[in-house]
């Protein structure tokens, strides 16, 4: 690794992996969120290195066959969507006709 400068391509391959590995079971919703959030941060190989630390290079995936299965783009957006309605749903406060008694 280096220290040299990194842009928005290399960004976005380390994003793609990390998505991978997030739909693939390797990173649990914390970890990903917090690998993104570096992801976007980083400025040089280095700390991009460090981000992708434990995680099969691309060449190193294994070949699946996509037939009949869900793409890796709709996989990563159904977590996605879960995690999100999760969020919303425990932040948000009650109806205020619900938590008076007697309606």
């Amino acid at each position: 690794m280096s220290s040299l400068r990194i842009g928005h391509a290399e960004q976005e391959q380390a994003l793609e992996r990390l998505k991978t590995a997030f739909a693939e079971g390797r990173l649990d919703q914390a970890e990903f969120e917090n690998r993104v959030g570096r992801t976007v941060a980083a400025r040089t190989e280095d700390q991009l290195g460090a981000v992708l630390a434990g995680l099969p290079a691309a060449a190193d995936l294994p070949e699946c066959s996509t037939a009949g299965s869900v793409s890796l783009r709709d996989r990563v957006a159904d977590r996605l969507v879960r995690a999100l309605r999760c969020a919303v749903f425990c932040w948000l406060p009650p109806p205020s006709g619900r938590d008076q008694p007697g309606r």
